[in-house]
């Protein structure tokens, strides 16, 4: 069985990381949590653009899963939407 250590509902948690050369800085919520396979992390409603991520998480045998890693961001047109999912495959394989 695989352990989510420090994963439950509400916990917070500050994500930073760089996306086309550029620093990301948000803090994040787990809204959703289902016991060691969903967390779903989303920005408070103040923050803009909004992000919701959520990972799905598989176990496949003994220390292995696989994990599928969505995001929704809000506000974003739809041209951008489709040029950051094309980057987000390349930086995130």
């Amino acid at each position: 069985m695989m352990r989510l250590i420090g994963i439950r509902l509400g916990t917070r948690y500050f994500e930073s990381g760089k996306f086309q050369g550029f620093k990301n800085e948000r803090p994040m919520l787990v809204i959703e949590y289902e016991q060691e396979r969903l967390p779903t992390l989303a920005t408070s409603v103040e923050v803009s653009p909004a992000f919701r991520e959520r990972y799905r998480i598989e176990p496949l045998s003994a220390g292995i899963c696989r994990v599928q890693f969505t995001t929704e961001i809000g506000g974003v047109p739809i041209a951008p939407e489709f040029f950051m999912g094309q980057s987000t495959a390349k930086e995130q394989p």
